[in-house]
């Protein structure tokens, strides 16, 4: 009886130790989901799969359990738009200069739609003038039956997302890389021409615009009733939804661009933003403006940040022979503390932009996915 109570004690032991060395802790690796070009773009779940672009022409669907590739639609373009859903068809965009919609659940083409933008030439980051630093693309965003997407022709397109036939299109005076975002009566975008604009959803009638001293690339984001946005006069912007009007403006004093998008954070009062060559992640009151905490990234915090649960993730890019050292990094953020939970360090690649996270993740109840200029999506424990 003895023996069998030890050799049963020696085993509770010995399993112990084995779930303990076996359990996944938060930031723990879990795996990669694998393109073959650099992914610009930021993955989105729907159901059971995980979608995403990349550099190499494709647009991918993956099973997030099996992490299994479930098919793959080929462009003539850079995959570098965010994907949008309705119940049966995803929508993303090409620099091919298409919009398509397939079908989630097999990837067959449904409709697609000519955005007039194939001919017109990126001017990726270089350390040289003129500096356009031509490397976002306008997502496509569902309003119920509506879909709203920006061309580097200067439109913004109202498409029925059943059918893809035009509704109504809006010219802005430049490039429209932004992503719109809607309330219950307004579409609002930005654009190139330093513009943020806000449009009748239902016919693109101007009903405001709001201008800022140079380009916008980021997306404007509706948080509460204002409008934050980023500009590269190196302001962030709030505007009031109704007429455009600034409610409050912060100013970088080192002449850092904004290209970040801002994200709504635990409610309408607070939100995260990042900086480029300020290098930081900011956490601020929506309602002043005032900073709550900056933690430093060490690099250029280019992408939107995303909050979950209390944690803040967030992206940056490294660069080579920069005036200043640039890093390439990623960060799990404590959402009230501004301080580090986990961290990786990406992977150098060949180029100017020499490596990091640009995309936004995505995040399930498991798992962390992160988008890798070195043509990855890797997944970390939550």
């Amino acid at each position: 009886m003895k023996l069998h109570i030890r050799m049963a004690l020696v085993i509770s032991f010995v399993l112990s130790l084995f779930g303990q060395a076996t359990a996944a802790e938060s930031g723990d690796y879990l795996g990669s989901l694998k393109s073959q070009g650099q992914i610009w773009s930021s993955p989105k779940i729907d159901g059971k799969l995980v979608y995403f672009g990349s550099d190499d022409g494709k647009f991918y669907a993956f099973n997030r359990k099996t992490k299994a590739k479930e098919w793959q639609f080929t462009t003539a373009g850079k995959v570098r738009s965010v994907a949008a859903f309705t119940q049966n068809l995803v929508f993303f965009s090409s620099d091919d200069g298409l919009l398509y919609a397939l079908n989630k659940e097999s990837g067959v083409l449904v409709w697609k739609f000519n955005l007039d933008d194939k001919n017109i030439e990126r001017l990726l980051p270089v350390n040289r003038s003129p500096w356009d630093y031509d490397y976002s693309k306008s997502s496509p965003v569902i309003d119920g039956d509506t879909l709203y997407v920006g061309s580097a022709n200067h439109h913004l397109y109202a498409l029925s997302s059943k059918t893809g036939e035009l509704k109504w299109s809006f010219k802005a005076q430049d490039r429209i890389r932004s992503t719109a975002t809607f309330n219950h009566e307004s579409v609002f975008v930005s654009s190139w021409d330093g513009n943020t604009y806000a449009l009748n959803k239902n016919t693109g009638a101007l009903l405001w615009q709001h201008a800022s001293n140079k380009r916008i690339v980021s997306d404007p984001a509706l948080i509460g009733d204002k409008i934050i946005v980023g500009s590269r006069d190196t302001v962030i912007y709030a505007l009031d939804t109704k007429q455009g009007n600034v409610q409050w403006q912060y100013q970088f004093g080192n002449g850092s661009w904004v290209e970040s998008s801002a994200i709504r954070g635990e409610n309408d009062n607070v939100f995260y933003i990042g900086s480029s060559d300020n290098k930081q992640l900011l956490k601020f009151d929506a309602n002043t403006g005032k900073r709550i905490w900056e933690f430093i990234t060490w690099g250029w915090t280019w992408g939107t940040p995303v909050y979950d649960n209390g944690v803040v993730y967030i992206g940056s890019t490294g660069a080579k022979s920069y005036w200043t050292t640039v890093k390439k990094g990623f960060f799990a953020v404590d959402a009230m503390t501004g301080e580090q939970r986990w961290q990786y360090k990406p992977k150098q690649i060949e180029n100017y932009v020499d490596g990091g996270v640009y995309g936004s993740v995505a995040v399930d109840e498991e798992a962390v996915y992160v988008p890798d200029l070195d043509g990855n999506i890797h997944i970390f424990k939550k």
